[in-house]
């Protein structure tokens, strides 16, 4: 018997020509823009909906700079189609949402992204920041630097 999630997963796929071609044994998914293939859990709840309409949105999308926007989109896009197939959003499916966003942005920041992007500014309250200290030898001589860590 198909429920009302398998049903909207169905409708998004077919309306933006994606192929649920893999089904993730776990809670988590995967998406191949050129050939319009996601991998996915099977849709049997709000958490699964959103992995397989997250990973729609980055078909729909597309690339995307910085990565951590890319991400944001995805995760914007997901609570869209739940909000437009009815599914009420359980604060725990926010709740792993923030932190994805937060540790996409966390890696970001840690790569040397110049500026935060406006629509990512709000999760800078989830991130931590730490000093690491290294020292070390090269050719002979030995140097100490210093540098921010960030982390969720």
């Amino acid at each position: 018997m198909v429920n009302k999630y398998e049903q909207a997963a169905h409708t998004l796929l077919t309306e933006n020509f994606v192929i649920h071609k893999y089904f993730s044994s776990g809670m988590s998914g995967r998406a191949w823009l050129g050939k319009r293939i996601i991998r996915a859990p099977q849709p049997k709840s709000p958490r699964s909906f959103q992995i397989l309409a997250h990973e729609v949105g980055h078909i729909v999308q597309g690339n995307i700079k910085p990565q951590c926007l890319e991400e944001y989109g995805a995760e914007v896009f997901s609570f869209e189609q739940m909000k437009r197939f009815g599914f009420k959003i359980p604060k725990r499916v926010k709740d792993v949402s923030d932190r994805h966003i937060s540790y996409g942005l966390a890696q970001a920041l840690n790569r040397g992204i110049k500026k935060v992007p406006a629509e990512l500014k709000p999760y800078m309250k989830f991130i931590k920041t730490d000093t690491i200290h290294t020292v070390g030898m090269c050719a002979g001589e030995r140097y100490s630097t210093t540098k921010k860590w960030y982390h969720i």
